[in-house]
């Protein structure tokens, strides 16, 4: 299944049924803390989203401290500002500002000017795509004053198609990268596993 509500739903079924439920897209926390036991997850939770990007700001910037977060009214956002709260609170970030908004928000421009006058070191933003893509429209065009932005939506194609050259600068989570230099915590690394599917693709 794809989505979160559809993959908690399946899980539920999986689980009655003691077959295994292969997950690569629900991603809401709820899923990792439910007690199933036929279920395995390759995608990160939700709340592990944008906390990477604070971590490489505070690798290329030791003295950035200030978060602005920008999140939808949505299951998956809550998760995301969550995990963005409690680790950047351990990390000695301060979050300065959290604008919460309902999805389908037309015009972020009010909130920016706001967001503005305390100037965060880095700016995190969560959204359905269209929610996020019209913040990036409006962030460009008020050319507002950050040292970093995230949002989640800012690795897929839609967004490069949409923003054109304006898309340097944002960052964004990203899975499955096959040059990924970390370990994992179990199974093939990224590279092996290219490395084994495509041999097998190939067969």
């Amino acid at each position: 299944p794809y989505g979160s509500g559809l993959t908690l739903a399946a899980a539920r079924v999986a689980e009655s049924r003691g077959v295994v439920l292969w997950n690569h897209s629900c991603s809401t926390d709820q899923i990792f803390h439910s007690g199933f036991s036929m279920v395995v997850g390759i995608i990160s939770p939700a709340s592990n989203y944008l906390t990477s990007i604070l971590e490489l700001v505070r690798t290329r910037d030791p003295n950035a401290r200030t978060i602005a977060l920008v999140s939808a009214e949505t299951g998956f956002a809550e998760d995301v500002a969550r995990g963005v709260e409690r680790w950047g609170t351990n990390a000695g970030f301060d979050l300065i500002d959290h604008y919460r908004y309902p999805s389908g928000l037309e015009d972020f421009r009010l909130i920016l000017e706001q967001l503005a006058e305390n100037r965060p070191d880095c700016l995190l933003g969560v959204g359905r795509v269209e929610d996020d893509l019209q913040l990036a429209r409006d962030l460009v065009d008020m050319d507002i004053p950050v040292k970093a932005v995230g949002l989640v939506v800012a690795a897929i194609d839609e967004f490069h198609t949409a923003l054109g050259t304006e898309v340097e600068g944002f960052m964004a989570p990203s899975q499955w990268e096959q040059s990924a230099s970390y370990a994992a915590d179990c199974g093939p690394t990224a590279a092996e596993f290219v490395a084994r599917y495509r041999a097998h693709s190939t067969q």
